[in-house]
C-alpha cells in the first residue's frame, strides 16, 4: 500500500512539474499527433515533428519466388510482441520465413530456444549494411505489438522503414493503427495475439499483391512522410524562435 501511494505520488508531482515547465518554453517539438494533442493546450507553439525516413533512392520492385521473407527490426521485447510473432510462425507453411533483426536479452533468447526454430532466423545486432542486405530479401514487415504503454501510437520509425523499404506490413489493430491504415493502407490490422487468423491472411496474399504494397508503400513514404519536409519545418521553427 505504502508502495502504491508513492507511486502515485511521484506520478502526480511528475505532471504538475512537467506542466509547469512546459508552459516556460519558447517552443516544444513533438514526435506524433497525439503528443501534439496533449501537450499544444500547455504550450501554444508546440509543433509535430515526425521522426520520418529519408526515402532510399533507386528503388526496385521486388521480385517473389517461392519463399515468402518476413521480417521484424527493432528492439525485441515481450511487449513489442516477440511471443506473438514465434506463435505466428507455428501456423506458416515451411516457405514462410520470419528473419528478427535487433537486441535481446537473455528472457528472448530463452523463449527462442523453446520453439522450433526452422521457420525463424534471429540475426541479433545489425549494423546498417547487413540490415539492409536484409531488407532487400524481404516482402512482409511485422509489427504485432501488444495493447500496452505506448504502443498504440503508429508514428513510430519502424512503420517507416518497413514502408521505404517497400515491405507490406502487418499491424495492430487498436489505436492510432487503425487510422493510419484507414488512410493510407499500407497493410492489413490484426489481433497481435491471434497467430491462426494473421497466419490465414499471410497465406492468402498472393505475390501480385505483396508486390503492389510495396511499391505503393515506398510511394506514399516519398510522398507523405519524407524527412526532407520536417527538415524544413524544423528550420522554419528555429528561424522563428532566433527572430521572436
Amino acid at each position: 500500500i505504502k508502495s502504491t501511494k508513492i507511486k502515485f505520488l511521484i506520478s502526480n508531482l511528475f505532471k504538475f512539474s512537467q506542466s509547469k515547465i512546459i508552459r516556460r518554453f519558447d517552443g516544444l517539438l513533438v514526435v506524433n499527433t497525439i503528443m501534439l494533442n496533449k501537450y499544444s493546450y500547455l504550450n501554444k507553439n508546440t509543433n509535430l515533428i515526425a521522426n520520418y525516413s529519408v526515402p532510399k533512392k533507386n528503388f526496385k520492385v521486388k521480385s517473389i519466388n517461392n519463399r515468402i521473407n518476413i521480417i521484424y527490426s527493432g528492439s525485441i521485447t515481450i511487449a513489442r510482441g516477440f511471443e506473438n510473432m514465434l506463435n505466428l510462425m507455428r501456423f506458416l507453411p515451411d516457405n514462410y520465413h520470419l528473419n528478427i533483426a535487433g537486441k535481446a536479452d537473455n528472457t528472448i533468447y530463452k523463449l527462442l530456444n523453446k520453439k522450433d526454430n526452422n521457420k525463424i532466423t534471429f540475426h541479433g545486432y545489425l549494423n546498417e549494411k547487413e540490415l539492409n542486405l536484409l531488407y532487400k530479401k524481404s516482402h512482409i514487415g511485422l509489427i504485432l505489438f501488444n495493447n500496452i504503454a505506448q504502443y498504440y501510437m503508429s508514428y513510430s520509425l519502424k512503420l517507416f522503414e518497413y514502408m521505404d523499404n517497400g515491405l507490406m506490413i502487418l499491424m495492430p489493430d487498436f489505436g492510432q493503427w487503425n487510422e493510419f491504415n484507414a488512410t493510407y493502407d499500407v497493410g492489413k490490422n490484426v489481433n497481435p495475439k491471434d497467430s491462426k487468423k494473421i497466419a490465414s491472411i499471410i497465406k492468402n496474399l498472393d505475390t501480385n499483391i505483396l508486390m503492389k504494397y510495396g511499391e505503393k508503400n515506398y510511394s506514399i513514404l516519398c510522398q507523405h512522410f519524407n524527412w526532407k519536409t520536417e527538415s524544413e519545418k524544423l528550420i522554419r521553427i528555429y528561424k522563428s524562435l532566433m527572430l521572436d
